[in-house]
């Protein structure tokens, strides 16, 4: 792959996480058929059908959750970001958008030569797949897949997960996932309202 290709293929993978990012934030419009069906799948206030929490996934959650913000907001603080909106760090919206941002640094990294910076980029791509992202994105979407009443949320869940098995073989990533769903998940959560990075 010429130097060229590398860089173009890095800002198009940056922007293909960041257009799947925006469709797992709370649309605008409280009443909209997007909203109501974002409402039903990821906010119910006592069950969720569908929690776009990482952590939620996650039988023993109880002792895991402290542990896995922390690595995850870890990564997060590795490469200068900060978020800048109340919401937890493992909210696949989030998780994506950090990879979009990998994505970005790595694209720039090769347009200025710094191979040693790219790769920097490209390794913790792959381990926040195998850690994070790659292991609850096929039970997240299968979830979707089957719960939604609207094709927006179908296409997109399969958008995703094409995608992220897509990134996964791109980096020879191998992450362990999570088989099913957890049933009847209670949680407290913020809805989401969109993301942003302090200092971006």
């Amino acid at each position: 792959m010429s130097a060229m290709n590398e860089i173009e293929l890095a800002f198009e993978r940056s922007r293909r996480y960041a257009e799947l990012a925006r469709g797992f934030w709370r649309p605008d419009g409280a009443q909209s058929r997007r909203s109501l069906e974002y409402d039903r799948l990821f906010c119910h206030r006592t069950s969720v059908i569908c929690p776009i929490y990482e952590v939620e996934y996650d039988r023993n959650r109880a002792v895991s959750q402290g542990p896995t913000l922390a690595d995850i907001a870890g990564f997060y603080r590795a490469f200068g970001l900060e978020l800048a909106v109340s919401e937890r760090p493992d909210h696949m919206a989030l998780e994506l958008e950090f990879m979009s941002v990998l994505a970005y640094k790595e694209a720039l990294a090769l347009q200025k030569d710094l191979r040693e910076h790219a790769e920097i980029c490209r390794d913790a791509q792959k381990k926040f797949l195998e850690a994070h992202l790659g292991r609850w994105v096929v039970v997240f979407t299968d979830t979707i897949g089957q719960a939604t009443q609207l094709e927006f949320y179908r296409k997109l869940a399969a958008e995703l997960r094409e995608f992220i098995e897509s990134e996964c073989a791109l980096f020879g990533a191998r992450p362990t996932m999570i088989a099913e769903r957890p049933t009847a998940v209670e949680t407290e959560h913020a809805v989401p309202c969109g993301a942003s990075w302090a200092g971006c």
